[in-house]
């Protein structure tokens, strides 16, 4: 997997080198997961285009995270905006006043706090059963699909980078046969960015609201936790049976667009 360095992106990854359970591996240079780009530098925005070879951009924010920040306009990308969740939800959006360590520091009520941060398995087992979410992500993923039978490299992003693109960029990846494990290395690779803040608030809580219930529910909800991902894929499993029944049920996405999808997207 291939490190890169941009002044206005955080958390940006590509997906290539990744191998598959066959000995295959992602090719580089054709999915893009990352935080963002509302910070975009115009030197950021050529290393995307030049470097990197962008061509479409999806964007998984809600229509009020979108616009509050909006991204950077990158000349000769393709910008959708295919929001997985409609609505804000604390611990996972990060619209103004859904962000969760601001909502714990002017809270007054410890009930409250805990009563509103969720239960990030939860939610990540929802994302699998919600009928709206599940379409959305059919959408992103085979928008994915198309640009790379089309040779176009696809960049897909949240806020953070964490939730909604973690569990995009989990779909993908067993989509091209990359094992649990491997993907669950790349999904916890968002720790390196997010710890930070995730500390920063969970001192504040407990100093300022001497809470170490409701402190601890902000630190998971602002890290990335195998558990959570698990949570996804035990749904999935005990849902539809396999991952493959998932999508080609599920999602639309039939074995023969998934075998064309491989043989492009994956390399020995």
């Amino acid at each position: 997997m291939k490190e890169l360095k941009f002044k206005g992106l955080k958390n940006i990854r590509d997906l290539g080198g990744l191998h598959t359970t066959d000995g295959q591996r992602v090719r580089h240079h054709l999915f893009y997961r990352s935080d963002a780009l509302d910070r975009l530098t115009p030197e950021d925005c050529r290393t995307l285009t030049d470097d990197c070879h962008v061509a479409t951009v999806i964007d998984l924010r809600t229509d009020m995270e979108a616009a509050e920040r909006p991204n950077v306009a990158i000349q000769g990308v393709e910008y959708l905006h295919i929001p997985l969740f409609c609505e804000s939800v604390i611990g996972i959006t990060h619209e103004t006043g859904a962000d969760t360590g601001a909502y714990v520091r002017r809270t007054r009520s410890h009930k409250a706090i805990r009563a509103a941060i969720p239960d990030m398995t939860e939610i990540y087992s929802y994302v699998m059963t919600d009928a709206a979410i599940v379409s959305q992500m059919s959408c992103v993923l085979k928008t994915i699909i198309d640009n790379a039978l089309s040779g176009r490299t696809t960049l897909f992003h949240c806020t953070q980078g964490k939730d909604r693109t973690g569990a995009v960029a989990a779909l993908l990846l067993r989509l091209l046969g990359v094992d649990e494990d491997t993907v669950y290395h790349d999904y916890m690779l968002t720790n390196r960015v997010v710890r930070a803040k995730a500390l920063k608030d969970f001192i504040l809580v407990v100093l300022f609201k001497l809470d170490v219930v409701a402190a601890r529910k902000v630190w998971r909800a602002y890290t990335a936790d195998k558990a959570y991902l698990k949570a996804s894929f035990d749904t999935i499993e005990r849902l539809y049976g396999t991952f493959a029944d998932f999508f080609r049920t599920q999602l639309g996405i039939s074995d023969t667009l998934r075998l064309n999808f491989c043989r492009i997207a994956l390399a020995r």
